[in-house]
């Protein structure tokens, strides 16, 4: 499974589907957890 690796070091694995660039989408948002 790809991982990501955010600002902060934190690694997250992802599912690929389709194709083109990856589209990685957080939950949350301003002060949101």
């Amino acid at each position: 499974m790809p991982k990501f690796t955010a600002y902060d070091g934190t690694e997250l694995a992802y599912h690929l589907k389709g194709t083109g660039e990856p589209l990685i989408c957080l939950p949350g948002g301003p002060a949101r957890a």
